[in-house]
């Protein structure tokens, strides 16, 4: 019975062993993954579909002070991970791989953003 009791409090503390690393190695992932972020309002010519889409008409805001509020009708600020910004460090502008895709409002004829390749990109467009 003495041996019973060995094997089974030394499978305990293989388990608990085995659950500490994976919760470990868990951690040091998440801090691994994690990004910076960026966030560039709309300054195009036009509300227009192809204007919305280019990434050069969007400026880097560094006070994050632009108000939108939230409303599909058109493009106003997107947050990006640092994987899509051109000089991060020095004059932040958007990269072509963001890849940005817009709508055209149905009724006032203006584009707002819809989706992009960050998968993790915030939106937040304005109403007319």
């Amino acid at each position: 019975m003495n041996k019973d009791i060995k094997k089974f409090g030394t499978g305990i503390l293989a388990a608990a062993f085995g659950l500490a690393i994976v919760f470990i190695g868990a951690a040091f992932k998440a801090d691994h993954a994690k990004t910076n972020t960026y966030t560039f309002y709309y300054s195009g010519p036009s509300f227009s579909k192809t204007d919305v889409e280019n990434e050069n008409n969007w400026i880097y805001d560094s006070s994050n002070e632009t108000v939108c509020d939230d409303t599909p009708q058109k493009a106003c600020t997107i947050q990006v991970s640092d994987t899509f910004v051109n000089n991060p460090a020095s004059a932040p502008t958007l990269k072509t791989s963001t890849n940005l895709s817009a709508q055209l409002h149905t009724t006032l004829g203006t584009a707002y953003v819809i989706g992009s390749a960050d998968e993790n990109m915030l939106i937040t467009n304005r109403a007319d």
